[in-house]
């Protein structure tokens, strides 16, 4: 598969069109109409910025068949214990912090928070690196493609 295709296939498995994509990679919408018609293709710094912004390695949009590797539903690559950066994986042992309700936020400052009853697990680091830490629930879908409801 051709890094045209790859293009393809990765505007369909995270929904974005030419010119969203365009926007991500720096270039305008009309540019990635043409890496997809194989008239051009994207530059190496247009590539990291792709992957990047969607926690795929550059791999998999230059290598042939590189987004058949990327799970349509988890939006990660299949079978491997992907982590994007700055991630902390889940260690055995463990800590709660309390889970705070905030309502919906809209690129503004945070409302009133209300702690409530309910306690997440986290990493035990976490909790001793950062003794007031604690945890939010995203409500609406505004920011989907960044930070998913839940």
């Amino acid at each position: 598969m051709p890094i045209s295709d790859n293009i393809k296939k990765l505007r369909q498995i995270f929904d974005v069109t030419q010119d969203e994509l365009g926007e991500i990679a720096g270039v305008t919408g009309n540019a990635v109409s043409q890496w997809e018609n194989g008239r051009s293709e994207p530059r190496m710094g247009a590539i990291e910025r792709m992957a990047a912004c969607y926690q795929i390695s550059k791999s998999h949009l230059i290598e042939d068949g590189g987004m058949d590797q990327i799970d349509p539903v988890t939006k990660k690559p299949k079978g491997s214990p992907y982590m994007p950066a700055g991630a902390m994986p889940v260690v055995a042992s463990s800590a709660t912090v309390p889970l705070l309700t905030l309502g919906r936020v809209h690129a503004g400052a945070l409302a009133d928070e209300e702690e409530i009853a309910h306690r997440v697990e986290v990493p035990a680091s976490v909790c001793a690196g950062h003794p007031r830490a604690f945890a939010l629930e995203v409500e609406g879908d505004c920011m989907n493609r960044v930070i998913p409801e839940g």
